[in-house]
C-alpha cells in the first residue's frame, strides 16, 4: 500500500512538473512576442522622431527666411537713402537732383534762350 501511495505521489509530481514546463514554455513564447512588439514600437517611434526632425528643420529654415525678409523690408522702409547708395543710385545723379540745381523760376525756354545768345 505504501508503494501505491508513493507511486501516486511520484506521478502527481511528474504531472505538476509537466504543467510547470508547459507554463514556462508559454511564458517564454509570450516574452519573445513582447520583445518583438517592443522592437516594432521602437522602430515606429524612431520614424516619428525622424519626421519631427525633418519638420523642425523645414520650419526653422522657413522662420529664418521670413525673419530675413522682414528685416530687409523693415530696413528698406526705415533707411531708403542707404539702400539707394548700396544699389548704386546716388541721390546727386537722380533726375530730381538735376532739376533741383536749376535756379528757381527758370524754365527750359529761358535756359535755351540764354544759351542761344
Amino acid at each position: 500500500m505504501a508503494d501505491d501511495v508513493m507511486l501516486a505521489l511520484l506521478q502527481e509530481i511528474r504531472d505538476l512538473q509537466k504543467q510547470q514546463l508547459e507554463h514556462l514554455q508559454g511564458s517564454i513564447a509570450n516574452q519573445k512576442q513582447s520583445l518583438a512588439n517592443q522592437q516594432q514600437s521602437l522602430a515606429v517611434q524612431q520614424q516619428a522622431v525622424d519626421r519631427q526632425k525633418t519638420l523642425l528643420s523645414r520650419t526653422t529654415r522657413l522662420c529664418i527666411f521670413l525673419l530675413c525678409v522682414m528685416f530687409l523690408l523693415l530696413s528698406v522702409s526705415l533707411f531708403p537713402f542707404f539702400f539707394r547708395l548700396f544699389l548704386g543710385h546716388h541721390p546727386a545723379c537722380s533726375w530730381s537732383a538735376i532739376y533741383a540745381t536749376q535756379p528757381v523760376g527758370t524754365s527750359i525756354s529761358r535756359l535755351s534762350s540764354r544759351m542761344l545768345k
